[in-house]
């Protein structure tokens, strides 16, 4: 099982004491697999995943298991954990501009995200080939106009575009864990048809274990 969530919980510390958002969750998700966390807001959704990927905020208290590969990921330190994000996992946020640096152009991020994946995969860095997938990744997104997409900045793009460019990220990447909190909540219709059909793509041919957050049970269906 590439991943094994056990009694896991997550609360918040507030001046008014400990909100309890999850209790005793347990989940397992395999290679090439898809699991759909539905629910309403305020459920604990966006907390599940954020825990799995270690991005919770300084006042959270976690206890349990989570378990990549065999490792708990709540016994490794930030430094420890650094070298699983990204490529092991990686969390697509439900607000995408925070996913971004803004004083870096979208090119500048995305050939970022080729680097590590070269490095982490042992092969040489190409500026060349990381501009390729950078491209190559933007027009897998449906951007009409890659090229002049990667000259720009996050402040220059539309919500849709910067959800799609996070994606694009994702795609580059290839993490083994993809956690997708309502990826396609800024797109439309057309675009997120188009996004699952990638996803169901990334599954299958990556053997990735994908987390699909949303509030539309529709969606999960698909």
């Amino acid at each position: 099982m590439l991943l094994s969530i056990r009694d896991l919980y997550v609360g918040y510390r507030t001046v008014m004491g400990t909100l309890h958002v999850l209790d005793d969750v347990n989940l397992d998700v395999d290679r090439g697999e898809i699991v759909g966390v539905v629910g309403e807001s305020g459920s604990g959704k966006s907390t599940l995943g954020q825990a799995i990927a270690r991005v919770l905020p300084g006042n959270a208290v976690v206890s349990g298991r989570i378990m990549v590969d065999g490792v708990n990921l709540l016994e490794l330190s930030e430094k420890e954990m650094e070298k699983y994000r990204g490529t092991t996992v990686f969390m697509v946020l439900q607000n995408p501009f925070t996913s971004l640096n803004p004083v870096k152009t979208v090119g500048y991020q995305l050939m970022e995200a080729a680097r590590i994946r070269m490095e982490r995969s042992g092969e040489k860095y190409s500026e060349d080939r990381a501009y390729e997938m950078a491209i190559q990744a933007l027009k897998d997104l449906r951007f009409p106009d890659p090229e002049i997409i990667m000259l720009r900045y996050p402040h220059q793009l539309s919500g849709g575009q910067i959800q799609r460019v996070v994606l694009a990220m994702s795609l580059i990447l290839r993490p083994k864990i993809l956690i997708a909190d309502e990826p396609t909540s800024a797109l439309d219709v057309t675009i997120q048809a188009q996004v699952i059909n990638l996803f169901k793509d990334l599954s299958k041919e990556m053997e990735s274990a994908i987390i699909f957050i949303t509030h539309d049970i529709s969606l999960a269906y698909v």
